[in-house]
């Protein structure tokens, strides 16, 4: 009983001392010395590469990949587009060349500039001599004479 008094004074007396905290570079040797004993067994058993470090690697190729086709699918598109809008271009040109060249036509197919160009380069209106000429041509040539003869015809009705 004495001895178990004698201990109980000396526990009372003893200050326990508050244990010390690690600080953060210790954790991270600890944690570090413990990956690296983690790695040492991978590598002891063959598999260097985890399964997450796989699935990382394999996930980031294909993210690559995706975005390498994207790109490339962007630039055709623009290229594309870029095309279009320079035959639109063309296009339109050829529209409005084609409507200037539409009105001298028409302009070149009234009779009075009809007319005037004839008489410009001497040519006279013809007579009754040269329609028979015409009809006589007929027999040899049908299908020339024939067309020939009609605008002859039209020519006449119209004065």
């Amino acid at each position: 009983m004495i001895a178990e008094r004698e201990r109980i004074q000396r526990q009372a007396t003893t200050v326990t001392q508050p244990r010390p905290t690690r600080t953060t570079v210790e954790r991270v040797r600890e944690r570090s010395v413990q990956g690296t004993v983690k790695n040492r067994t991978q590598a002891q058993s063959g598999n260097a590469f985890g399964k997450r470090e796989m699935l990382a690697v394999v996930t980031t190729f294909f993210v690559a990949t995706l975005l390498c086709l994207y790109l490339m699918a962007y630039a055709r598109v623009t290229a594309d587009s870029y095309a279009v809008n320079r035959l639109e271009k063309r296009l339109r040109l050829a529209e409005a060349e084609g409507r200037a060249l539409e009105a001298k036509i028409s302009q070149y197919h009234l009779p009075d500039v009809i007319r005037k160009r004839a008489e410009a380069v001497g040519m006279v209106p013809a007579d009754a001599n040269h329609i028979q000429i015409l009809n006589q041509a007929q027999n040899l040539y049908p299908k020339t004479a024939d067309s020939v003869a009609r605008k002859t015809q039209q020519t006449q009705e119209a004065q």
